[in-house]
């Protein structure tokens, strides 16, 4: 038998889908891991693998949204003003390979492409700059924007 918390998170994970079948997430968050065949990133092929990240049993997007001024000042240095933060996500629906790839004994970049408003045409590249799990009923990913698609 689990826990009251295990038993919830199922029913969390479903409501968080809630906005976005209400068209209110309208941003798309991909993480893109790219494995370089040469001795180093940027050297002989690039091989990309793609996984959107999504909430509610894979169903719909997830919050996206700018870090606050006070989020900024709080984090000491670690955030910036231009950084976002994904999530709320539930964990154990959202797989932690998934927002924070193991990377290979191979050369290899992860990158994350932001797409929504605000966004460039092909979306934005952002770095992943921290996470935020601050108890047991969800996660967060925050963001850095590395340049445009």
């Amino acid at each position: 038998m689990g826990s009251f918390v295990d038993d919830i998170l199922p029913s969390l994970d479903d409501i968080r889908g809630i906005p976005s079948e209400m068209g209110l997430r309208p941003y798309t968050v991909t993480v893109r891991v790219t494995t370089w065949s040469g001795a180093r990133v940027g050297l002989g092929t690039a091989t990309n693998t793609d996984t959107v990240i999504t909430v509610a049993a894979g169903k719909y997007r997830p919050k996206v949204r700018s870090i606050s001024a006070r989020d900024v000042v709080a984090s000491g240095g670690r955030y910036q003003a231009e950084d976002i933060r994904v999530g709320p996500m539930t964990p154990n629906h959202v797989a932690v390979s998934t927002i924070d790839p193991a990377t290979s004994s191979s050369p290899t970049e992860v990158k994350y492409l932001v797409v929504g408003p605000g966004t460039a045409s092909g979306g934005d590249w952002y770095v992943r700059v921290g996470d935020e799990v601050d108890h047991a009923l969800h996660r967060y990913v925050v963001l850095r924007k590395a340049g445009t698609v």
